[in-house]
């Protein structure tokens, strides 16, 4: 098998936009004050198809925009009563039981 020619490598990659420097330089004996904008872009994804030889597919893939409406889940946590045939007896009657 000749993987220079019959092999395809897929690979994802994250792409962040937001990066900005930490740091930075100062004069000496002053300190290092940077402000950076803070901003909230969306971070696409890189989708990418190589060989060897050449790229067979790249697509950029923006996330999905974000639902801000609540959804209602009906887990069914509720109180259930016990059948009627398992239901426990009061304390009292238990503890009279018991004597």
């Amino acid at each position: 098998m000749n993987h220079l020619e019959s092999c395809v490598s897929v690979d994802e990659s994250a792409f962040d936009i937001d990066i900005r420097p930490s740091g930075g330089w100062s004069f000496k004996g002053t300190p290092a004050i940077v402000t950076t904008l803070n901003t909230r872009a969306v971070s696409p994804t890189v989708l990418g198809a190589l060989s060897a030889k050449y790229v067979v597919s790249m697509k950029l893939r923006n996330p999905q925009e974000r639902s801000f409406k609540k959804l209602q889940i009906d887990s069914g946590n509720y109180k259930r009563k016990a059948p009627s045939n398992q239901r426990s007896l009061p304390l009292k009657e238990l503890s009279l039981a018991i004597i």
